[in-house]
């Protein structure tokens, strides 16, 4: 019996390791195009949920966001006559906001440019809700000074109704504060803002807290 040669059992020995390289490679390329295809249907999926959370977006969310952003872009006073920031308080124990007005840069909704913002004097008036609703209600008026409606006072609108209260807190740097003098004091640094809205299962508590940028850069 003739014993096989060795140059047979190299070959073979070479085509094996040869077909498991190239396996190792497919299983490589693979592993890549499945990373590369999840990731883009995560990107996919994320960015889908943020639009579907959007348009879920409640009345009472949409407001303190409104507020937030108006907060976040408020401004010293204009000049002589003009206010600054100031924040009423009503008398009672819940010491719930009453009234916030302050001066702001409003960009229109449909607009991304800034050169199209608008400063306005806007004022946030919690005023007792209108039967058959109870609560109360939060309203909004604007003055806008500069811009496209230059000097032109807006009408009051509906901004929040049947809430069961409004509180915003004003941070000073040192300590949060329910009322703000105006003028007589600096913007503050940041802002805390609640208010009880009803839900499916009872009333429910929003808050949300804003940095105040003019109010920081003040302070230094």
């Amino acid at each position: 019996m003739l014993a096989p040669r060795p140059s047979v059992c190299l070959r073979s020995s070479r085509r094996a390791a040869a077909t498991l390289v190239e396996l190792l490679v497919a299983i490589a390329i693979a592993v890549l195009v499945l990373a590369l295809v999840f990731s883009a249907y995560h990107t996919v999926t994320s960015l889908a949920g943020r639009q579907r959370r959007a348009r879920r977006l409640t009345p009472a969310q949409a407001a303190l966001e409104t507020l937030c952003r108006e907060l976040a872009c408020a401004l010293p006073p204009a000049g002589p006559g003009r206010p600054g920031l100031r924040a009423t308080i009503s008398e009672g124990l819940d010491r719930r906001t009453e009234s916030l007005e302050f001066l702001t840069q409003v960009v229109p909704p449909e607009e991304r440019d800034l050169r199209w913002a608008e400063v306005q004097q806007v004022r946030y008036t919690l005023r007792p809700a209108v039967a058959p609703q109870t609560g109360f209600t939060v309203c909004r008026a604007a003055e806008s000074l500069q811009g496209t409606n230059s000097v032109a006072q807006l009408p009051e609108q509906v901004l929040l109704p049947g809430v069961g209260g409004f509180w915003v807190e004003l941070f000073d740097g040192e300590g949060w504060t329910n009322a703000w003098p105006g003028a007589a004091r600096p913007l503050p640094q940041a802002a805390r803002i609640s208010c009880i809205v009803p839900g499916r299962g009872g009333a429910v508590t929003l808050a949300t807290e804003v940095v105040i940028a003019a109010g920081r850069s003040l302070e230094r």
